[in-house]
Formats: structure tokens, C-alpha cells, sequence
């Protein structure tokens, strides 16, 4: 007797471990509209309005953050719309009369209702061993959203590239047709160029 009561208290204390990872995994992130949270996102390959197939040469990665729910595309603003508004512009800046959001959020309006959404960055991806986060501008950026993304990265090209004063090192995904790729280049870019 004794022997199934402590096998069902050590099971009930596992259970409780558990849901409470899982839910403060979850309560970090606060997915927009037509958003949900998962453990295992990569946002290179997510499907987006300007490119409505998954991008050839995406790293393998896997971080937790909101992907498009089945059926919607990431438009330029960085919402999840059907695929028939990708045309459409919505008021999602900062700066929107509907929203005032801190350093670290965007506006995002949808349906009418205007709330923050953090951006993604690298304070919050995790990355597996080996690896680190980097921010790694896109290949091909169409619109105005060619933001850099976080990308889990084994070594960092721009540790090894050499830039003048008045250029910085930016990481970029490449566009690979033929092998062997480099999925990651580091770029000199000038610094004035960064501040838009």
C-alpha cells in the first residue's frame, strides 16, 4: 500500500512540473491574430506574402515564437493574413494612431483592435548547444518589412570579417541556386544605411 501511495505522489509531483514548464514556456509569448505559440518555429522557412513557397536555404533551426496558423502568409507588416489580403496595408507601425507600444513592440491592428506584439529578437529564441542567436537580415526582401531575423547560427561570419569605421557588420541570408552555400554571409554595410 504504501509503495502505490508514494508511486502516485512522485507521479502527481511530475505532473505539476511539467504543466508548469509548459505554461511559463507559453505565458512568454503573446501571439497576434491568426498567431500560435509553438516550441519549434523557424521563421525563414514560415510562409510569407512575398514569397508564397518556403525559402530553399534556411538553416535548420528550431526556437520558440508564433508562427502563422494553417492557411494564413506573413505580410510585410508581420501579420498573418489570408493569402487574399496580402495585398492590403494595414496600420501596424508604432507610430499608428490606434497603439503606443514600447521599445521592443510593434502595433499590430487587426479586425479593428490594435495591441502590442514584442518583436521577435534573440533575448527571446533559444538556441540548441553549439549554437548561438544572430540577427540575419533576409535574402530577398520585398516591401517595406526586411527586418533581420533571429537565427540560431553554430559560428558568427562576422567574427572573422573586418569592416572600416564607418561600416558595420550585418549578416545575411543568401540566396543559394547551386552548391556548395554558405547560408549565412557577412556584409559591410554602411552605418547610415542600418538606421532605416
Amino acid at each position: 500500500m504504501w509503495s502505490k501511495l508514494i508511486f502516485f505522489g512522485f507521479l502527481a509531483v511530475c505532473q505539476a512540473q511539467i504543466t508548469s514548464t509548459e505554461s511559463v514556456g507559453v505565458a512568454l509569448f503573446r501571439c497576434a491574430d491568426n498567431e500560435t505559440y509553438t516550441d519549434c518555429h523557424n521563421p525563414c522557412s514560415e510562409l510569407k506574402c512575398s514569397r508564397n513557397e518556403a525559402a530553399v536555404s534556411c538553416l535548420m533551426m528550431c526556437m520558440q515564437g508564433c508562427a502563422c496558423k494553417s492557411g494564413y502568409l506573413r505580410n510585410d507588416q508581420g501579420e498573418c493574413v489570408e493569402s487574399k489580403d496580402c495585398g492590403l496595408i494595414a496600420k501596424s507601425h508604432s507610430h499608428s494612431a490606434n497603439c503606443s507600444c514600447p521599445r521592443g513592440y510593434h502595433c499590430s491592428t487587426q479586425s479593428g483592435r490594435s495591441r502590442c506584439v514584442q518583436n521577435q529578437t534573440c533575448r527571446n529564441v533559444r538556441c540548441g548547444n553549439r549554437s548561438e542567436c544572430a540577427m540575419v537580415e533576409p535574402s530577398r526582401c520585398y516591401g517595406s518589412n526586411c527586418a533581420a531575423q533571429p537565427t540560431c547560427i553554430q559560428s558568427n561570419p562576422c567574427d572573422r570579417k573586418r569592416c572600416s569605421g564607418r561600416t558595420e557588420c550585418v549578416l545575411k541570408q543568401e540566396t543559394c541556386r547551386r552548391g556548395p552555400c554558405r547560408s549565412i554571409v557577412a556584409e559591410c554595410v554602411s552605418k547610415r544605411s542600418l538606421d532605416k
